[in-house]
């Protein structure tokens, strides 16, 4: 091929093509980086903001379900529900415990799913939507071949909401300068995790154990880590109040 023959001009011309074509890619590629990275500033700060949201939700649920759970163990431990003649007495203990919320749960769910805690969060609220389901199925009074399940329910939803608790609010970005009322609530969660912790696993006891550990005594198996560490003297109000049940039945 003979170069000399080659017209400068085609040439300059295509040269300018291919440089405006360039141009063009890249002015196309950058609005496409800004786009794409204006839009994953966008979706962040959503869901971080449906995270601070789902998190009060959760706090004010938290500190319900432990009250629940603190009024409703010893009557557990007493056992005196197995028997007939202490429905009103089980009555009155259920119709003081509360109906959690799932208000905010259930608006945001589509963008509380696709999070780094859709998964979590789903289990947390399942465990949620029963005890919700029992008090509109029994309004009532809960039968009481119910009860053991709803004190084990009632016992993971709290072991349950603590660790979410302290995971999610500590996730990058969910709490921010406008997130002081969130904070006292997530703080008085985790000040109080340990004792949220160890009333939970109270269920794991008999009333037997809860002796054993007031006198002092041998207990005859060995107790959750929560429990372990704690001294004998931290379980005398569940051990009266459970006493107290037993003394009426």
């Amino acid at each position: 091929m003979d170069v000399s023959k080659i017209d400068p001009k085609l040439v300059d011309d295509l040269i300018t093509a291919m440089i405006g074509l360039s141009g063009t890619l890249l002015g196309a590629w950058i609005s496409w980086r800004a786009t794409r990275t204006q839009y994953h500033i966008e979706f962040i700060a959503k869901q971080n903001a449906c995270l601070r949201a789902i998190l009060l939700e959760m706090c004010r649920n938290h500190h319900g379900l432990v009250l629940d759970l603190d009024r409703s163990i010893p009557f557990y431990h007493a056992r005196v529900f197995e028997f007939g003649g202490t429905e009103a007495r089980l009555r009155d203990i259920y119709g003081q415990t509360q109906k959690p919320n799932t208000r905010v749960y259930d608006a945001l769910f589509v963008d509380l799913v696709s999070s780094p805690f859709g998964s979590p969060l789903e289990s947390y609220y399942d465990r949620i939507r029963w005890l919700r389901e029992m008090k509109v199925k029994y309004p009532d009074g809960l039968p009481r071949e119910r009860f053991v399940e709803f004190i084990r329910r009632l016992s993971g939803a709290v072991t349950f909401s603590v660790d979410l608790i302290c995971r999610i609010s500590v996730h990058k970005g969910v709490l921010d300068e406008s997130s002081a009322t969130l904070k006292e609530e997530i703080d008085e969660v985790k000040i109080t995790g340990e004792r949220s912790l160890a009333i939970a696993s109270l269920h794991q006891l008999k009333f037997e154990t809860l002796e054993a550990l007031i006198h002092r005594e041998p207990v005859p198996a060995a107790l959750p880590p929560e429990l372990a560490k704690l001294d004998p003297d931290w379980f005398l109000p569940w051990y009266e109040a459970a006493q107290g049940y037993l003394r009426k039945s």
